[in-house]
């Protein structure tokens, strides 16, 4: 007789309620961390763990470590599958920087501005960014002089890139990532008090 397999799986509390016909989408937030035993019985719990108090202190500590962020939920907080409620809330670490606008991209989804910083007398490519442009600041980008690009070499996915003088400077907020990559930026504003060539590349 063949030796059974035993194989290991994850499940999250909406898969976990399939599998056990249990309603745990009812139980308050506490009572997913601690499921009672019938509930999920035969299974192998990890849970994540959770700190009650100090978040603030517990918010540095995640951001020292160059983590993405933190989660805040009310302990009498229920689940709810595909919602965004104000019971849980993300906190996350964001950064912010100032940018030389070298040029944007028209995209069928919109447009995007192509940012860049100085290392030495050049510029680098920086990436881009979408959100949160006002029309009026995106109508001064658009009006500045047309240029050639002001990189060595045109990044990778921006051909058909219209180029301008690099002679505006913009604030960005975004979500650090190891890469490097300004991941979910939003645009904050143009700024008239800083000169292009103080937006300097630090990595």
């Amino acid at each position: 007789m063949a030796k059974e397999s035993m194989i290991s799986i994850t499940a999250t509390a909406a898969q976990l309620e399939r599998i056990t016909s249990c309603a745990i989408r009812m139980i308050d937030y506490l009572g997913h961390k601690y499921p009672k035993k019938e509930q999920v019985a035969g299974c192998g719990n990890a849970v994540s763990r959770y700190i009650e108090d100090k978040g603030v202190d517990f918010y540095n500590l995640v951001a020292g470590q160059e983590l993405e962020g933190v989660v805040a939920k009310r302990k009498d907080s229920l689940y709810h599958m595909s919602k965004r409620t104000k019971e849980w809330i993300k906190f996350k670490r964001l950064l912010d920087d100032d940018f030389v606008v070298c040029g944007y991209l028209r995209k069928r989804a919109g447009t995007s501005i192509i940012l860049g910083q100085y290392r030495g007398d050049a510029l680098v490519y920086k990436g881009h960014v979408s959100s949160g442009v006002p029309e009026a600041d995106y109508r001064r980008i658009t009006d500045t002089e047309k240029s050639n690009c002001p990189f060595f070499v045109v990044p990778t996915g921006n051909d058909g890139a219209i180029w301008i003088r690099p002679e505006l400077v913009c604030i960005v907020q975004w979500m650090p990532r190891q890469n490097g990559a300004l991941n979910q930026a939003v645009f904050k504003g143009l700024r008239d008090d800083k000169a292009p060539k103080e937006c300097i590349d630090t990595k």
